[in-house]
């Protein structure tokens, strides 16, 4: 999670689940909370970085696949409040 430098709108990102199924399948949970503190809403990107080969088996807002190594979100972020991002992915090593 590469973040920005605006001090108004800070980013909280933490991993919630991991699980090894097998010796090259990684199942993961993430929570992502990006705050507003500003006087309007905002559009925020959050591009997570995903290694190997992965699949979204949930989320709470859509995805696109940014590059076959990262998951891009584009969240709305009210004025004066916060949005929260979860999402599983299962990856492939």
């Amino acid at each position: 999670l590469n973040l920005g430098t605006d001090f108004d709108i800070p980013v909280q990102r933490e991993q919630l689940n991991f699980i090894r199924a097998t010796d090259n399948i990684v199942l993961t949970v993430w929570r992502v909370t990006v705050s507003n503190a500003k006087s309007r809403p905002v559009t925020v990107r959050v591009i997570e970085p995903i290694p190997g080969s992965w699949e979204i088996a949930k989320e709470s807002h859509p995805h696109t696949k940014e590059n076959a190594g990262s998951a891009l979100w584009i969240l709305e972020i009210p004025a004066k409040g916060k949005t929260v991002l979860e999402y599983s992915a299962r990856v492939t090593m």
